[in-house]
């Protein structure tokens, strides 16, 4: 009678073991398999993330030559050279108008309205609004500028005098 329990025990702990070895490699399978998942969306993910540097590499040099190419002009314009504005600005626009941050579109189109009024105070303070959206859109902080300390850069008068006297009353002396 011992003999048989003895033997019922054996057969049992061969049968449970034998069911754990098929349930931890069962288990072991399907690690290996949601391991390898993951190790795709990594893949995955790691491909997107270059895809996106490299476009916005692509947009960073986009961005740098047409607001280089935008300061270069200012800085022509101040030369007194001759440069066809109009021709110019079309030529701005169709560069930045589908890369440029929503704050330099709105900049460049006050800008433009301004050169067109011929209000040299509104087009001076519109400029240098559009110059700190541009180094924005780079990004440059602007943290540390105040008002005027852009267009201070390239025009040699002390521009906050100036622009101050422009607000003062016709009437009233110093």
């Amino acid at each position: 009678m011992i003999d048989v329990i003895v033997n019922n025990w054996k057969i049992i702990f061969w049968i449970i073991s034998i069911i754990w070895w098929i349930a931890s490699s069962i288990w072991w399978v399907i690690q290996y398999f949601k391991n390898q998942k993951a190790q795709i969306e990594i893949e995955k993910l790691k491909s997107k993330l270059e895809i996106e540097k490299d476009k916005n590499l692509l947009n960073d040099r986009k961005f740098r030559e047409a607001y280089e190419e935008f300061i270069s002009l200012m800085f022509e314009l101040l030369n007194k050279k001759k440069v066809n504005i109009e021709e110019w600005m079309v030529n701005f626009m169709k560069k930045t108008l589908l890369f440029a941050g929503p704050k330099t579109i709105k900049s460049f189109s006050l800008y433009r309205k301004e050169v067109w009024t011929k209000d040299p105070k509104n087009i001076i303070l519109s400029l240098e609004d559009l110059i700190l959206s541009m180094r924005e859109d780079l990004g440059v902080s602007n943290e540390w500028l105040e008002r005027y300390d852009i267009l201070q850069t390239f025009i040699v008068w002390d521009l906050k005098t100036e622009i101050e006297k422009l607000k003062r009353p016709n009437n009233f002396k110093n």
